[in-house]
């Protein structure tokens, strides 16, 4: 019989699994925690192409999850108020989109991409040329890239 550990890394709840040596995320009270693992899962379980690139992306954009946007409007990616497609925002805080969790950032940021593709997956250069294009900082992509994100 496994012996189960619960334990807390990384702000993500997971179980330790003393014979396997294996960490193992899991929802505990219906509270899914956002950190790189379940951010990751998520993009994947709903289509992201690049989830890689995405969690970086939304670490490099909420400063490890802790800007006031992520806390306060569950906007992970620092997206603007949407007007012209279908979004999952349920309103606005000075022009950045507000979410209900984060999940639904998430799945905004998917649906966003599907839109500009036309549901076509991008190579990786077209979409890295994409998620630069809007970005003031020219070392953007640098900074992505440097981001080890913890699966």
């Amino acid at each position: 019989m496994k012996r189960l550990f619960l334990i807390t890394i990384f702000l993500c709840k997971m179980i330790y699994s003393a014979e396997s040596h294996l960490f193992i995320d899991v929802v505990l009270d219906n509270d899914i925690i956002l950190c790189d693992s379940t951010l990751y899962r998520v993009l994947k379980e709903n289509g992201a192409w690049y989830p890689d690139i995405l969690v970086a992306q939304s670490r490099l954009e909420t400063g490890n999850y802790k800007s006031q946007l992520c806390v306060a409007a569950n906007n992970i990616f620092g997206m603007r108020k949407v007007h012209k497609r279908e979004t999952l925002q349920c309103g606005d805080t000075n022009g950045y989109g507000k979410y209900n969790h984060w999940i639904d950032s998430a799945i905004d940021r998917i649906m966003l991409d599907t839109t500009v593709f036309n549901n076509i997956m991008p190579s990786i250069e077209v979409y890295e040329k994409y998620i630069t294009s809007y970005a003031k900082d020219s070392n953007y992509l640098k900074k992505i890239k440097s981001i080890n994100v913890k699966k």
